[in-house]
């Protein structure tokens, strides 16, 4: 993705929200390119290759990520969805 937006597009007119709190739900665990969370050394080495790429943006602290908000809509179905 990052090669194809700096081929693409000046970093200075892209502005990139660089999320951390994937979780493979619903069998993309049997996916090996999709299967697991994002750790803290990747995240890091991915910020790290977007900024010195020239891209600005919003990057989250994995640190301060939780599994409050994944539901199970197997076990809560009719609960409503809360934010």
């Amino acid at each position: 993705v990052l090669a194809f937006l700096k081929n693409t597009f000046d970093p200075q007119d892209v502005t990139v929200s660089l999320m951390a709190q994937y979780r493979p739900l619903y069998g993309a665990d049997r996916h090996a390119l999709i299967g697991t969370v994002v750790d803290r050394r990747e995240y890091e080495r991915i910020k790290q290759a977007f900024i010195d790429a020239g891209f600005e943006g919003f990057y989250q602290e994995p640190e301060k990520l939780d599994t409050a908000f994944i539901i199970d809509f197997k076990q809560r179905k009719e609960e409503p969805l809360t934010g």
